[in-house]
């Protein structure tokens, strides 16, 4: 994303940018099929100590196939859950949310704060990019707190989905009422949404 202004700014236009991602995409589908491995016995580059504490590391953690019962899902009870209902409806909103702020941050920065391509790109990615490194803070603060029994697993998904929905709701109607002369507030509202 942070290179889509520079790339349609370029001979190839708004397409390149799908083009070079597919390219990139491709290459690294061509990179995973040559060093991937299914198993550690089938990696190439891998030594033989090392494979053989991955493999009794496995031996240990899987369960004897006597243990492993199928069991017919129970679809209706899952459908039915109220839980079920109330996570689907919030990560549905989420996902709506998510990508049509990925779709319009580039048009908002453009069309309200009267940004160009080139610098539009960049500053449309920081949100995400800042989005990435507070995920790993919060996944350290979350395990911090569990492990020092702090909070339960119960309370820090109630506490991190509750940040996680209900922050970015006051800095989103904010960006409403922003003028093409405050960019710098407008970038630092899409960065806490």
């Amino acid at each position: 994303m942070a290179l889509s202004g520079t790339i349609a700014s370029t001979s190839f236009g708004w397409p390149g940018i799908f083009y070079i991602s597919g390219l990139v995409s491709l290459l690294w589908v061509i990179v995973w099929y040559f060093v991937g491995a299914s198993t550690p016995s089938d990696y190439k580059w891998i030594s033989e100590d090392e494979k053989l504490y991955i493999e009794s590391a496995l031996v240990t953690s899987t369960k004897p196939e006597e243990e492993h019962r199928p069991t017919k899902t129970p679809w209706v009870k899952i459908l039915t859950s109220v839980p079920f209902l109330v996570i689907l409806i919030a990560q549905s909103s989420f996902a709506w949310g998510f990508w049509t702020m990925l779709i319009q941050i580039p048009s908002y920065m453009k069309n309200i704060l009267k940004q160009d391509i080139k610098s539009n790109a960049l500053m449309s990615a920081l949100p995400y990019l800042v989005n990435m490194f507070l995920t790993f803070a919060f996944c350290g603060l979350n395990d911090f707190l569990i492990k020092r029994n702090l909070i339960n697993i119960r309370t820090s998904r109630k506490l991190f989905n509750t940040i996680g929905f209900w922050v970015p709701v006051l800095p989103l109607i904010l960006l409403g009422y922003l003028r093409e002369d405050q960019s710098g507030l407008a970038v630092g509202l899409l960065v806490i949404l």
